[in-house]
């Protein structure tokens, strides 16, 4: 099963870690943005979005760490949030890990979790779930 992560960018580091547990579970995650490609290469702004819808497209589960409503500004620029919308208009599993931070993160088939493993348990259940004749 692939997994795309998303989170603020403030967050790459974490993230890395959650894929790094996520593949040692056998999952591939599709987020390149955790790697710090964006920082390493002179793309533009656009292409740094496209590559990661493109990301999202080649996932079959969208893992989205949310924020709690005390967070700082600067952290709730919102790129997420697009990628949540095109994630769950392509019909992807859709997971939170944090709060339900707006209206759209209560949409039926929406999961939430408060902990990440939480999240990682139920994605070994699904994983098993999906391998079932």
């Amino acid at each position: 099963m692939k997994i795309y992560l998303a989170a603020s960018y403030y967050k790459r580091i974490e993230m890395s870690y959650y894929a790094s547990a996520l593949q040692s579970d056998g999952f591939i995650v599709t987020s390149d943005w955790i790697t710090g490609i964006h920082e390493q290469t002179p793309w533009t702004e656009a292409t740094y979005s496209m590559a990661d819808l493109k990301s999202i497209r080649e996932a079959d589960v969208f893992l989205s760490f949310t924020e709690h409503s005390d967070a700082h500004p600067r952290y709730m620029r919102g790129g997420r949030h697009v990628e949540f919308g095109y994630a769950y208009a392509h019909y992807r599993v859709i997971i939170i890990v944090g709060p339900r931070e707006n209206s759209f993160y209560h949409l039926p088939n929406v999961m939430q979790f408060d902990k990440f493993d939480q999240a990682r348990e139920y994605l070994k259940r699904l994983a098993r779930d999906l391998d079932k004749p």
